[in-house]
Order: structure tokens, then C-alpha cells, then sequence
């Protein structure tokens, strides 16, 4: 459990928050310096970044960022930049979650996921950090994590993971963005603790149980191009297409009310647009 006093020092985040070797102020991104031995974030990257939302902290690990929501106990959003050498690597398959001590107010740990019912989703899949042992591994902090039901997490959600990848591969690298979407009024994952030899109530984080993910891609090949998904956790049936749940970036961003890839080219013309069947052929 997280001492209230941690949780409080979020509050106190500065309004220009130094990430990887670049600044956020006010919603937008700059690049200065990098310190602490942090690795840039390469400037065609930085552009594509998602909002921030309110003064949830921003998170830079090796590969990907996110912003980390206390209020939920996960990610508002993980982007990272996919290519063909990541998905194509040997790295080995870790399977030890951790809490993220980047995060300044912690992060859920895995006694909150256990007998729940609910898999601790990657957002950034392991299998999309192929290329290097030390991203690989990060992908299983448990800022990465969400609750999902198994039957998506091991079905329609699996299925569309793959499918990036396939795409990653065709056309050499995407970028990705890819979170819960979070409001208030969720049940909290405490609520579905089985068993009668629980730890009180007050031993737990708070995490939110999410009823649907989004999950956002841009190929910047040729005119550039946008892909954007909506789906409920919950189980689908046996090989259900996830392609049949595709809806436009605008209207995630008009749920989350975040403002996905600001810096992409035709951005206002992109969003509008659903995938269509064409998107993967190309």
C-alpha cells in the first residue's frame, strides 16, 4: 500500500515537467537538454506525443512514455514508436511484474491484480520490445498495466497486438498510442477480490476497472495515415475481427479529452477519418 504522504507529492509536480530530454509546458513539448543520463527523445517523436492530462505525471522509460493517473492507478496513455528490428528481436520473455519507482506517488503492485479475476494487461506489449533486454523488461512495470478481463486480454485485444506488429513489419515502423479509457464512477478492482482470507479494503490502491481501451496507430508512410480503435473489455467472440471496431481518433479524443499525434501534418483531416479496409493494404 502507498503512504498518503507519497501520494500527496504529486501535487506538487512543476507545470514544465522535464521528460527524456524535453519539456512539457502547457501541452506542448520542447527540446532542451538532456540530463540525468535520461536518453532523448528524438524530436520527430516528442511532436507526436498525446496531451497531458491535468498534472498527471509524465514517464519516460527506454521505450515508450506514459502519463501515469494516481486517481486510477495506471496510464492515461502509453506511446511508444514501433519498427520492424523491435518486433523482430530476440529479447527473452520476462514475466516478473514490478512496481514502476519512477512514478513519484508508486504505482498499483501485483497484490491488487491477484485473485480479482483480472489479467494485468500490457499496454505496450512485451512482444512489441523484441530488440533490447532492458526495454523488454520494462514493459512489465506495473505503470504498464490495466486490468483486463482474460478472455480479451488472451482474445480480440491479443489479436489486434498482433496485428500492429504485422504492420510494424510491412511498413518498417508506426507509432502507437494506447490506454484505458478512464472516468469516474468505475468499479475498483478491490471489488472483485475472491476469497475469504482478503486483507482489508483500506490494503488495497484503488485501481479502476476500465470498461473499454482505445488503441491509436499512425504510419507516417507516404501522406500518413491514422487507425484508431474502441473496444469494450469484455469478452468477444471466438476470432472477432477488430477491425470491425475501428472509429475515428476524434471521437477518442472527444471521450478522453486527449489531444493524440498534435504534431502529425493534415492531423484535423486524419482524425476525422475511420481506418477502412484499405488502411493495411497499403
Amino acid at each position: 500500500m502507498k503512504s498518503s504522504t507519497v501520494k500527496k507529492s504529486s501535487s506538487f509536480l512543476i507545470a514544465a515537467l522535464l521528460v527524456g530530454g524535453y519539456i512539457l509546458n502547457r501541452g506542448g513539448w520542447s527540446e532542451t537538454e538532456s540530463t540525468g543520463g535520461i536518453e532523448t527523445i528524438d524530436s520527430d517523436v516528442a511532436q507526436l506525443l498525446p496531451s497531458r492530462v491535468g498534472n498527471n505525471q509524465i514517464v519516460r522509460h527506454k521505450a515508450f512514455v506514459l502519463s501515469y493517473n494516481d486517481s486510477h492507478e495506471q496510464a492515461d496513455w502509453v506511446f511508444y514508436k514501433l519498427t520492424r528490428e523491435m518486433v523482430t528481436g530476440a529479447a527473452t520473455r520476462n514475466t516478473e511484474f514490478v512496481e514502476d519507482k519512477s512514478v513519484s506517488s508508486g504505482t498499483a503492485t501485483t497484490h491488487d491484480y491477484s485473485r480479482t479475476g483480472f489479467d494485468r494487461g500490457h499496454l505496450c506489449p512485451s512482444a512489441d520490445i523484441r530488440n533490447d533486454e532492458d526495454a523488454h523488461d520494462e514493459t512489465y512495470l506495473m505503470s504498464n498495466m490495466s486490468p483486463q478481463l482474460h478472455e480479451f486480454n488472451a482474445g480480440i485485444w491479443n489479436d489486434l497486438e498482433m496485428q500492429t506488429r504485422s504492420w510494424a513489419k510491412k511498413k518498417g515502423e508506426v507509432y502507437v498510442v494506447v490506454g484505458p479509457i478512464l472516468k469516474g464512477g468505475l468499479d475498483k478492482i478491490e471489488q472483485y477480490k475472491k476469497g475469504k482470507q482478503e486483507t482489508a479494503r483500506s490494503h488495497y490502491n484503488g485501481v479502476s476497472v476500465p470498461k473499454e481501451f482505445y488503441k491509436i496507430i499512425y504510419s507516417p508512410k507516404g501522406e500518413g495515415r491514422m487507425i484508431a480503435y474502441r473496444l469494450e473489455n469484455k469478452e468477444y467472440p471466438e476470432n472477432e475481427n477488430p477491425n470491425k471496431y475501428c472509429v475515428s481518433v476524434d471521437a477518442i479524443e472527444k471521450e478522453t479529452g486527449i489531444d493524440f499525434f498534435p504534431g502529425v501534418p493534415n492531423e484535423a483531416e486524419l482524425e476525422k477519418r475511420l481506418g477502412g479496409t484499405s488502411w493495411w493494404r497499403e
